[in-house]
């Protein structure tokens, strides 16, 4: 979860604190940038942020702190785990992220930028609109139930294969 803000005057450093919905504040960082990552937040689980602006050494708050914070439930990105050629197409897979109401598909090839293909709410699919001899690449990306918004990452890399069709007799 990426939590931003905007630059306080005379503040020296920042304190960002986190808590799970009706929890008490946790410090989870003190940083001078005006944006810190949490990369220890759990798929699935709504959190509440909020910062405070602190003295250069961390020792005293110069700054009152936003109470209510702003909430967000972090949905993990998709981690993918196989493509593979199957009768008919190419079947992409990938890990459940807690939280998810549905996943979207996309695919690129070496001359074309991601397409959408596919909402799902299962943990695999079947592109079958490949060509024979073509390389493709697969991201999944998770979204609300009503396709609307994105709520999760995506692995930018993805994964690749090169479409082969299976042999007739």
């Amino acid at each position: 979860v990426k939590v931003a803000w905007v630059k306080s005057a005379g503040a020296a450093k920042y304190r960002v604190f986190r808590k799970p919905v009706s929890v008490s504040w946790i410090k989870i960082a003190d940083t001078t940038a005006l944006n810190y990552t949490d990369k220890t937040a759990v798929s699935g689980t709504s959190y509440v942020y909020t910062v405070r602006c602190i003295t250069s050494d961390g020792s005293a708050y110069i700054s009152d702190y936003d109470r209510t914070g702003k909430t967000i439930t972090y949905i993990a990105t998709p981690v993918l785990s196989s493509v593979e050629n199957v009768e008919g197409g190419v079947n992409v897979a990938w890990g459940e992220s807690a939280g998810a109401a549905k996943y979207r598909v996309f695919r690129k090839t070496e001359t074309e930028s991601w397409i959408r293909i596919a909402d799902t709410t299962a943990l695999n699919y079947t592109d079958t609109t490949v060509a024979d001899g073509t390389l493709y690449t697969y991201t999944v990306r998770c979204i609300t139930s009503d396709g609307e918004s994105y709520t999760s990452g995506y692995d930018l890399a993805g994964l690749s294969i090169t479409y082969v069709e299976s042999p007739t007799t």
